[in-house]
């Protein structure tokens, strides 16, 4: 199955696989809350989602404020009321949605939860990855390439991984895990692959590999406000 996200009523979009797991790295900005865990709650997904178990680290700073990560699992949606959805179809839309499709009825179900998050779970889960491609690209500041990069490798595989984190950053460094021939390099941000090289290109070229890898491994930080 391919890779799903999640969006939150506040925005945040990040993946999300098919237990509700959602796990990344997201900046803590200068808060009033007390309860610095229901704090990371509200930067990642708002106070509309409800989560079965959240947890959090500290892992250094971005532009003066806190960098965590953070893995949770999330409260399954609620069903809908179908006949909800028809009437504000019909209402605001001039739409008769009992003679859709089954695909065009899920388009029209997803538009609803969009416009209910308060009632409808505070989330909501896109898979068709290229509804997610501009929130990507403003969310983590990804080029064009990057974003473009990143669709498209979603359902790539790899095996055992070395992960060089990178120190005040969302980005990270992976290559083939020891003893295996480190044959590629790519740079990953919350579980997105932006940019891929394998060991052919740095041998023709090491120089202008090498400074792309180090480019887009220090790509400008991320805002997530």
């Amino acid at each position: 199955m391919s890779k799903q996200f999640v969006q939150f009523a506040n925005g945040q979009i990040f993946l999300v696989d098919a237990n509700l797991l959602v796990s990344g790295t997201i900046q803590l900005h200068g808060t009033d809350e007390p309860d610095e865990h229901y704090a990371a709650r509200l930067a990642v997904s708002g106070d509309l989602a409800s989560w079965q178990e959240f947890n959090y680290a500290h892992i250094g700073t971005l532009d003066g404020t806190a960098l965590i990560e953070f893995s949770g699992t999330l409260v399954e949606l609620p069903d809908l009321d179908q006949s909800a959805v028809a009437e504000w179809v019909g209402l605001h839309y001039k739409v008769n949605y009992s003679t859709l499709s089954t695909a065009e009825q899920a388009d029209w179900q997803l538009r609803y939860r969009e416009a209910h998050l308060h009632d409808t779970g505070g989330y909501i889960l896109i898979t068709d990855p290229q509804n997610a491609k501009h929130q990507l690209q403003k969310q983590w500041r990804l080029s064009d390439v990057e974003v473009a990069h990143a669709l498209a490798s979603l359902d790539n595989e790899y095996g055992d991984e070395k992960v060089l984190v990178i120190n005040g950053s969302h980005r990270a460094i992976h290559c083939p895990a020891y003893p295996s021939e480190c044959d590629y390099v790519r740079i990953v941000l919350n579980g997105l692959e932006v940019a891929y090289w394998i060991a052919d290109e740095w041998a023709e070229a090491p120089a202008e590999v090498m400074g792309a890898i180090i480019g887009a491994a220090s790509a400008p930080p991320s805002v997530t406000a």
